[in-house]
């Protein structure tokens, strides 16, 4: 059994929301409060047989239950018509272009409705297509025996689903014994269990009180207090399953931890069931929870087992292992932001191998309010530095993930992607393969390149900080004085490992009129008194001929990265007198600032306090 459309009106904090979950396993994730937990609870409610419904204010959109709620799902797939095939319904719904029609095809559906009533009073009823309009379709009640017909397993911790572990005639193992046989059993074990109650001096007493009460008002001539069957329900409520291997008193499985409990309950419905008959379907929120990473994974293996071809799981999820073992799953992002309650799908299996990549590279990313898409090592590198310098706080702390695409055209079809999944996006790209021949083999390859770049800068605004004049190493190492450019050379060369004694041979080599015999010892005195005659090799040195033959760019790393932003932020506390190029890089990158500290400012308000502009965060420095 599937759903094919779920409506869900004024529940809880869900106004309206409607959705078409696909077969198999379907998992929820987006930020805290977005509405998956009502989600979940809203199909269990509908769905789930083995707990009596009740209900509250709390239950109902804004706590006004004068405007009753309805969770409505369409209920189809192979087996359907095999789970009520003695059951007296028609006529059926149909099924066209994702929409439920008045004419039953080849794929039959059944309309099931739950309505909280202005009584606070939960109402099943079946919706029938007539001739009237579908949102009006006849309706008939429907008891709780016809819709254990259409129920599924509740994993949640807490949850009814414990009750599996008894036997009653409704659970995963109670359906697997007589229940009359049991029954009949549980009569002698009451009879013994009565010669051996231990009852304290004190209780005998008051028990002989209460017999002589009653056998001297002549209502019966003695009593006793014995074991008694529940005297409302299934008296098999009172056998279930317990580890024996606990020492002397065997530790009931409803006891297990949630963790284990819900590995033991999933082992037992794929061991029980016989797959010529039907799957079964689950909802579980926060399947991770007391469970170390490999079982989250021995998790997902047996949900996917026991949904098979025909059956559905809804499950919620917080852990990044739950994330890296979906294969041909659909995750969707539930998001409260949009103008309307929406669930937007990531089918990864679907998506080109390049977003397939960097998206299990960078899979956090989607427990982040904010995402940052940085083009490269650099780019990442160069922001996470101005998170802690400007912001006095690493990116993670106020909830920003930063992407390390791993290239110009990685990053825009990244960030078109994940526009698609509203999240809230910043781009961070710069201009190092606008004119080299790598990007253009590449828009060569994937006309859609400059396609897809127009959407994410038109959607962005300035939340995109783009620009083609130049690599962020150009910019910042063309803009730094002498001293400077000396103090991160030596840097960077650290950072390799580059022995100080090569700086000044690789200087000599570079710069024609430096010259042979200059040493380390004077070279901080010649580079402030001749500053024209080392700051072009310099540059040099630092942007082409970077002196370790092994390494490629000192600047294509995150530490790189880190070590381009403390420059940066020291150059832009200086006046940039006639440097234009910096200026204007400056001066766009300032406008991307202010939207980052505004988005962060709305939707987190307690992380940063007021948002501040990038040149007042500068001017805050010198005082620190």
């Amino acid at each position: 059994m599937q759903i094919r459309l779920l409506k869900i009106d004024h529940f809880r904090g869900i106004q309206q929301l409607e959705w078409r979950p696909d077969p198999g396993l379907n998992l929820l994730i987006g930020p805290s409060n977005s509405g998956k937990t009502t989600l979940l609870n809203a199909i269990s409610l509908l769905l789930f047989s083995g707990r009596q419904t009740q209900l509250t204010e709390f239950d109902y959109f804004n706590r006004n239950y004068a405007q009753p709620f309805h969770i409505t799902a369409w209920l189809g797939g192979a087996d359907l018509l095999a789970r009520v095939a003695d059951l007296p319904l028609a006529p059926l719904w149909g099924w066209n272009n994702d929409e439920p029609t008045h004419e039953a095809q080849d794929d039959p559906l059944i309309c099931l409705r739950l309505t909280g009533t202005t009584e606070l009073e939960p109402l099943y009823e079946l919706l029938y297509p007539d001739n009237s309009a579908i949102d009006e379709p006849r309706s008939e009640e429907i008891g709780n025996h016809r819709r254990r017909r259409f129920s599924i397993v509740d994993l949640d911790e807490g949850a009814d689903s414990r009750l599996d572990f008894r036997l009653n005639p409704y659970s995963v193992i109670g359906r697997h014994f007589v229940s009359d046989e049991l029954r009949a059993a549980l009569v002698p074990a009451f009879r013994a269990g009565n010669e051996h109650l231990l009852l304290s001096e004190k209780s005998k007493e008051q028990i002989i009180k209460f017999s002589t009460i009653l056998s001297r008002n002549g209502i019966v001539e003695s009593a006793a207090v014995n074991l008694l069957p529940p005297s409302r329900g299934n008296p098999n409520y009172l056998l279930g399953l317990v580890d024996t291997n606990t020492g002397d008193q065997p530790l009931p499985l409803q006891l297990l931890g949630s963790g284990t409990a819900r590995l033991a309950l999933l082992s037992l419905l794929l061991g029980l069931s016989d797959k010529s008959e039907t799957e079964t379907n689950f909802v579980a929120d926060e399947i991770e929870r007391g469970l170390e990473p490999h079982r989250q994974r021995q998790v997902l293996r047996l949900l996917r087992e026991n949904v098979g071809t025909t059956g559905q799981a809804f499950v919620s999820t917080h852990s990044s292992s739950v994330l890296n073992a979906i294969d041909s799953d659909t995750i969707w992002r539930m998001d409260r932001s949009a103008p309307s309650m929406a669930l937007t799908p990531l089918r990864l299996h679907q998506e080109a191998s390049v977003i397939q990549s960097i998206i299990r590279r960078n899979i956090d990313q989607f427990f982040f309010p904010f995402i940052c898409v940085c083009e490269g090592a650099t780019e990442r590198g160069f922001i996470s530095h101005l998170f802690t310098r400007l912001l006095k706080k690493e990116p993670d702390d106020i909830g920003f993930f930063l992407v390390d695409a791993g290239g110009y055209g990685n990053a825009i079809r990244l960030t078109h992607r994940l526009l698609k999944m509203n999240y809230r996006l910043f781009l961070f790209s710069d201009g190092d393969l606008v004119s080299s021949s790598e990007l253009k083999k590449e828009r060569a390859n994937n006309r859609d390149l400059d396609a897809l770049y127009c959407e994410p800068a038109a959607k962005l605004a300035t939340r995109a900080c783009c620009w083609s004049d130049a690599c962020i190493e150009d910019v910042v190492i063309s803009a730094l004085g002498p001293v400077a450019l000396l103090s991160i050379l030596r840097e960077a060369s650290a950072l390799h490992e580059v022995p100080s004694s090569s700086i000044t041979a690789r200087l000599a080599k570079v710069g024609d009129v430096i010259p042979d015999d200059i040493t380390e010892a004077d070279l901080d005195a010649r580079v402030e008194r001749e500053p024209e005659l080392f700051v072009p090799a310099l540059r040099t040195l630092l942007l082409r001929q970077f002196p370790y033959d092994g390494v490629k760019g000192w600047f294509k790393s995150s530490a790189g990265g880190e070590l381009l932003g403390r420059y940066f932020v020291d150059r832009c506390c200086l006046p940039f007198e006639n440097d234009a190029r910096f200026a204007a890089f400056s001066e766009q990158f300032s406008g991307f600032w202010a939207a980052l500290e505004q988005d962060v400012a709305t939707h987190l308000p307690y992380q940063i306090g007021e948002p501040k502009t990038f040149h007042n965060r500068l001017n805050a420095l010198p005082n620190e």
